[in-house]
């Protein structure tokens, strides 16, 4: 099921990263792998996650390869020199927000799409997927919610 699609403000942020390059198929291998890394990197940093982890993604390649980044929104002094974070600035985007199992979050990649087409938007960079359920407290896959973002001029 998806919610209406809304026009949002996303603020500045720093988010700590990890990119990976996976398959469609080896994606919640992967994430279950980078998500827990992320949260031990962020404790080591002393630093604090806030809001729901997120994954942007990058294009899909013809061999079904695509690149990802795994992030975590932090609070605290970050040094971005290293690599291991990035500052996203803030931006506009299309939203959804998909509810049930991730096996139908296409669904509001397509949604998205032609919303975008639709009301003549452009797309301004990588869209991402912030898990705000987390499935290892709600064991429910229908009572899961993932807000689908497409950065939008």
């Amino acid at each position: 099921m998806l919610s209406d699609i809304a026009i949002v403000e996303v603020p500045a942020r720093t988010v700590l990263m990890l990119a990976a390059t996976t398959t469609m198929e080896s994606l919640g291998d992967a994430l279950s792998r980078l998500f827990p890394e992320l949260c031990v990197r962020a404790a080591g940093l002393g630093l604090t996650p806030v809001g729901a982890p997120f994954t942007r993604y990058g294009a899909t390649q013809a061999d079904g390869s695509m690149e990802i980044e795994a992030c975590l929104t932090v609070e605290g002094d970050v040094d971005c020199a290293g690599g291991e974070c990035l500052q996203l600035g803030a931006c506009r985007a299309a939203m959804v927000s998909h509810f049930g199992d991730y096996s139908t979050l296409g669904d509001a990649h397509f949604a998205l799409g032609e919303f975008v087409r639709r009301e003549r938007l452009e797309t301004a960079g990588l869209c991402w997927e912030e898990y705000v359920t987390d499935p290892g407290a709600e064991p429910d896959p229908a009572k899961w919610e993932t807000r689908v973002y497409w950065p939008v001029k």
